[in-house]
């Protein structure tokens, strides 16, 4: 009987802590915001985009820090990285490029490309997030995966800095423990403008759940443009000279965004970086789109490049441009059918991948003879004026005189030859010299014998018929407006006081907006469907696919909004997550609280 006693006295302590567990478990903590996250904090400023994904890490500004101060000028001169927004699979194997891992690869071609952006929209969620998680390590940021199991006010143990495997941020002098974990970071990122509340939240889920930020901003790229567009302005109107600035700003606040990107084309008002809703206008059509009509209209007419996405693209940017006479070309393509005698015919060199891995520009042959042959004649008429010259600035001779140096020449010549017997062996500098001039013009044809050998792509209509598709949907089938008439109709659309305003600051982004003559070609279209009574005024950047990170850059370094209201702390999204409340309520009451009916940031 003792014994049995002691078994059940033995018993009881034990399971009494476990019933205490049990309870302690149960009970729900209290969150709370720890104190790193009401400052400011390191930026990490995210342009995803359709082609690329720009990044870069802006420094914290302390409290001590004032405007004009060495760490404010320091992130205000910060310019983006560029990565590739892409994951491929090389042909029988199994390893995954991400982002930037495909520039060791050469020939493109022999990779399965996946692209986690479709119009302009994120549609697979999974690649995307390795994606940014790459990212997140080419800037030395370590993410803290299921960090909301612990709420925001949990404790990290101490562990080494990931270094990134690409080029490291410029942000790199800064202590590292301020820099080394997602917690103690905030998230700027740009979006589109209507993106889905659903796609909204599962990135939301994304950065503060997978990566663990301690505070998340949104904000639209449009608004983020017009924002550097008016700031840039007023530098303008106060006299500043600085390089690459707009013209003078004429405070109305009114700006109107033209994004001409990879995957689409937006058109969104703005007025005080605030975009009227009912103004923007979007056309499916961007770099994406004209790159692969003309991958499909040269394998139709010429090779099969179905498969060569990145030398067709190559291809469009170094020989597509906007006409701006398109009639007429077109008649005189009709007229002269004969490749290389019409002004816009080119050739694309193929790269063979063992002496060049990129393609380049070449005259046809027809213009190389016409370029010879016109060289050749300034040169016989050089050549004419120089015997003219000399013979009218060459002085009378005395016959005596001429007589007797002539017979002095022959002289020397004879003994000249006779040297010459002496040392028939040795080579002279005359003859080593012609025999090295000879060898190099033999290398030289040699070239570009070997040059015109390789496969090239005949260009010619194709230069600027492919890029019309921007005026004229409508020639592929499309039933859209072109760019010109959206934007009247997005202007026609606001109200009537802001209308002059809006054709007068007139912002171009964007990387397709890089085409030859395109900012000339807008203003044209522009005023043949414009009121005659109003100015056109368009602004081309000198970077205009980084124009949006730059006005975000310029936003976040603001030390009026370092902590404002513009974020979405951690604390606010894990309690509205408890209340099974949707995200995209907080985004609205969060950015939205005090603007007028019909004004959009996100």
């Amino acid at each position: 009987m003792p014994p049995k006693k002691r078994t059940t006295k033995a018993k009881n302590p034990t399971n009494q802590p476990k019933a205490k567990r049990s309870k302690a478990t149960s009970t729900p903590t209290p969150i709370i915001v720890p104190p790193t996250l009401s400052g400011s904090l390191p930026t990490l400023i995210l342009d995803t985009g359709g082609w690329s994904i720009k990044h870069a890490l802006l420094r914290p500004a302390t409290n001590e820090t004032i405007e004009g101060s060495s760490t404010q000028q320091d992130n205000f001169s910060i310019r983006p990285q560029h990565s590739p927004n892409l994951s491929a699979k090389p042909k029988h194997q199994i390893t995954t490029l991400l982002s930037s891992e495909i520039n060791s690869i050469q020939n493109k071609s022999q990779l399965f490309i996946t692209r986690p952006l479709e119009r302009g929209y994120v549609t697979d969620l999974g690649t995307q997030l390795q994606i940014w998680d790459y990212i997140l390590k080419l800037e030395q940021l370590n993410p803290v995966h299921s960090y909301s199991n612990g709420g925001a006010a949990g404790v990290l143990p101490p562990t080494t800095t990931n270094k990134g495997k690409g080029k490291l941020s410029s942000t790199v002098g800064s202590p590292v423990s301020s820099l080394s974990f997602t917690h103690t970071t905030a998230c700027f990122l740009l979006c589109q403008p209507f993106t889905p509340r659903a796609i909204l939240e599962k990135e939301d889920a994304v950065w503060f759940r997978d990566f663990g930020f301690g505070r998340v901003a949104r904000r639209l790229g449009a608004c983020c443009s017009a924002y550097k567009y008016l700031k840039d302005g007023q530098k303008a109107l106060e006299g500043d000279k600085a390089k690459d600035l707009p013209p003078p700003s004429d405070e109305t606040g009114c700006c109107l965004v033209i994004d001409c990107g990879f995957s689409m084309t937006h058109v969104v008002p703005t007025v005080d970086t605030r975009a009227i809703k009912k103004g923007i206008r979007r056309l499916n059509i961007g770099g994406k789109l004209l790159t692969n009509l003309l991958k499909q209209t040269i394998s139709y007419r010429k090779f099969n490049m179905m498969d060569e996405f990145f030398i067709v693209n190559e291809a469009k940017e170094k020989l597509c441009f906007l006409s701006m006479d398109l009639d007429n070309e077109l008649k005189e393509a009709r007229k002269t059918k004969l490749f290389g005698s019409r002004w816009f015919d080119r050739e694309f060199v193929l790269p063979d991948f063992v002496e060049s891995f990129e393609g380049s520009i070449r005259l046809p042959l027809l213009m190389q003879r016409k370029q010879i042959e016109l060289a050749k004649k300034e040169k016989e008429v050089e050549e004419t004026s120089i015997d003219g010259k000399e013979l009218v600035d060459e002085p009378m001779s005395n016959p005596d005189v001429k007589k007797s140096n002539d017979d002095d020449d022959e002289g020397d010549e004879s003994q000249n030859a006779e040297n010459e017997d002496d040392d028939s062996d040795e080579e002279t500098e005359e003859q080593a010299r012609q025999r090295i001039m000879k060898q190099k013009e033999q290398e030289r044809r040699l070239r570009e014998q070997q040059e015109m050998e390789r496969q090239a792509l005949e260009l010619s209509v194709e230069r600027f018929a492919i890029p019309e598709i921007l005026y004229r949907p409508s020639d592929i089938g499309m039933r859209q407006l072109g760019l010109a008439e959206a934007i009247i109709q997005s202007i026609e659309a606001c109200d009537p006081i802001y209308q002059a305003a809006l054709f007068q600051n007139i912002v171009l982004t964007g990387g397709s907006v890089k085409i030859p003559s395109f900012k000339e070609r807008l203003e044209k279209e522009l005023r043949s469907l414009a009121p005659t009574n109003v100015s056109i005024r368009i602004y081309l950047p000198e970077n205009p696919e980084e124009y949006a990170w730059m006005g975000c850059r310029d936003l976040a370094t603001q030390s009026d909004l370092q902590g404002a209201d513009i974020y979405l702390d951690r604390t606010t999204w894990e309690t509205n997550q408890e209340s099974s409340k949707p995200s995209g309520d907080i985004w609205s009451s969060t950015l939205h609280q005090n603007f007028p009916d019909g004004f959009i940031v996100i």
